[in-house]
């Protein structure tokens, strides 16, 4: 998978990286006021910036101040960011303990696998510090089934969707505490719905 979104970003497969502007993913996340408070925040707490796309969120961090890191399985994605963000990392594996404020998680997850996601979101947790956010966007059909194909080409396409079952095990499994679980919009059949988790 790390591959094919090198081949993304290396050329023009602008139908795979969002371009969505950073206000309007910054409103359905929700988390205007924790980027408010952590850009006012003077010690060393960041957000990490997960799903690169076009770099637009970066941009617009970097613009406003906010010590932020990026976080792509992509190497090249990472790098076409690195001017405007304090570190980049491929792999959350990679992630310091206790060290942000809140993760922002945009049209990431439907072209991630179960597996890979229930892993990430577990060291997603022990980067968090104490009181801190995990905002994840993810897909959902309008019924709530959960879409249990998530192969190498569903995932390539975005089309691995859940539901909020799914998130509360998750957020079990990685001892973090669900807030809240929204819909926020709807494309067709898809149900764009936002999962906030705090790490108590």
């Amino acid at each position: 998978m790390p591959d094919f979104w090198d081949r993304a970003h290396e050329g023009s497969a602008h139908l795979w990286l969002t371009g969505t502007d950073p206000q309007q993913a910054i409103s359905r996340l929700g988390v205007y006021d924790a980027l408010v408070d952590l850009g006012d925040d003077k010690t060393n707490t960041r957000i990490l910036d997960v799903g690169v796309g076009e770099g637009r969120m970066a941009k617009y961090l970097k613009r406003t101040d906010v010590k932020h890191d990026v976080l792509d399985v992509s190497a090249k994605a990472v790098q076409n960011v690195s001017k405007f963000s304090i570190d980049g990392y491929t792999s959350a594996t990679e992630l310091s303990d206790d060290k942000y404020g809140l993760i922002m998680h945009h049209l990431v997850s439907q072209h991630m696998s179960h597996i890979d996601l229930q892993d990430q979101i577990t060291e997603f947790s022990r980067s968090l510090r104490s009181g801190g956010i995990l905002a994840l966007q993810y897909a959902a059909t309008s019924d709530l089934s959960l879409f249990v194909d998530d192969n190498d080409e569903t995932q390539k396409v975005g089309a691995v969707t859940r539901n909020p079952d799914w998130f509360a095990v998750a957020a079990v499994n990685a001892s973090l505490l669900v807030m809240s679980d929204v819909e926020t919009d709807a494309f067709g059949e898809v149900r764009w719905r936002v999962v906030s988790m705090i790490k108590p």
